[in-house]
């Protein structure tokens, strides 16, 4: 992503206006690998959740939890390609423990420190930094980006460093989106009871103002996609319990259009102009997000996974819509960050990363 002159800040709502309604949402995707017989294959579906919820759902601590005593790796010598290939991020739990790899093709997987064991969000900013969320809204920044931290560098808070005043029984859920050419970061506090509503949480890393907003109706789980500088796709559930994309003004909340689709995660390019759809966990749908607003459909078609090869975490398209990275698992058990890049008017397969021993799910993240 390429920031511009003057990014967005934080949308400012408008004045006398009231929410639309919405349903409760479902569970949230998480870490865990989730099983893979074809009888969970179909409860997966049908439940509308990939796996279990990595922690974050649970309510804050009230004291901050103490800083993540990770080793820092040590990267593995460069290969040939290694620097050209994609470079990404997995947030995710290993061994319980929650864990940030740096993942490079033909090189082994480097773990770096998080600021808590709480962390649900880790995301790279145009400049190279990178800006974290704790699960009670409490945010970091390391200036120095990966190398920073490979190099020694700390987690600073961002803002005023304190937890935000979520309302009661809720808590960031795992993963955040950047607005296109900003600095803002959407994230949704959800609760354990599916019955009260969810809120987006808007944290802008430039300045470190922090925001909640109220959101009349549920979260299905995976966090916000913003469509553009104003307006970000909610994954929720309608009276009826169906699935449907709700896209929501990031200004006060309000729903300006609902669409009923069948899907377990919607993710957006860096630059808003793409949308990848899972549609179920062999199922990834990929397309302009212009086409689908107009359609009020998914894509017809994107990337085939590789035979036995399933969803069990979270998406990332990189900044232009050219290539995707999903957390996935093979017929075998393995997990894998698989990468497809378009091939003309098709994908094809360009590269397997392997997460740290241990690692299921989780969330992914381009660096750029």
């Amino acid at each position: 992503m390429t920031a511009s002159a003057t990014p967005p800040r934080l949308p400012r709502p408008a004045g006398g206006r009231a929410g639309v309604r919405g349903a409760p949402g479902i569970g949230v995707p998480g870490s865990r690998a989730a099983p893979r017989s074809p009888a969970a294959r179909g409860r997966v579906i049908a439940g509308l959740a990939l796996a279990a919820a990595l922690g974050a759902c649970a309510p804050a601590p009230s004291a901050p939890p103490p800083a993540s005593d990770e080793p820092v790796g040590t990267p593995a010598p460069a290969s040939p390609g290694i620097e050209a290939g994609p470079r990404l991020l997995l947030l995710g739990d290993v061994a319980g423990r929650r864990t940030l790899s740096l993942l490079r093709p033909g090189a082994a997987p480097v773990i770096l420190p998080v600021p808590g064991p709480v962390t649900v969000a880790v995301v790279p900013l145009a400049d190279g930094s990178l800006v974290s969320l704790l699960a009670d809204g409490r945010a970091h920044v390391v200036p120095g980006g990966a190398a920073g931290l490979l190099a020694g560098e700390e987690w600073q808070p961002l803002g005023d460093g304190g937890a935000l005043a979520l309302p009661p029984g809720t808590a960031l859920g795992l993963g955040a989106a950047l607005v296109p050419r900003g600095s803002v970061l959407a994230a949704v506090a959800r609760p354990s009871d599916a019955d009260v509503p969810a809120s987006l949480v808007l944290v802008d890393a430039a300045t470190g103002e922090r925001r909640v907003v109220p959101l009349a109706g549920g979260a299905a789980g995976p966090p916000p996609a913003w469509i553009d500088e104003r307006r970000v796709a909610i994954l929720a559930r309608d009276a009826l319990d169906r699935t449907e994309l709700a896209v929501a003004d990031a200004a006060d909340g309000i729903v300006v259009a609902s669409i009923a689709m069948r899907a377990l995660d919607v993710r957006t390019s860096g630059d808003g102009a793409t949308v990848a759809v899972l549609a179920s966990p062999e199922s990834v749908l990929v397309g302009p997000t212009a086409e689908l607003l107009e359609s009020r459909t998914a894509p017809p078609g994107g990337p085939a996974l590789a035979p036995g090869d399933w969803v069990v975490g979270g998406m990332a398209l990189d900044a232009t819509g050219r290539r995707l990275a999903v957390v996935g698992e093979d017929a075998g058990g393995s997990s894998w960050i698989v990468v497809h890049e378009r091939d003309g008017a098709g994908w094809r397969e360009t590269a397997r990363l392997a997460p740290p021993q241990g690692a299921g799910g989780g969330e992914v993240a381009w660096l750029p």
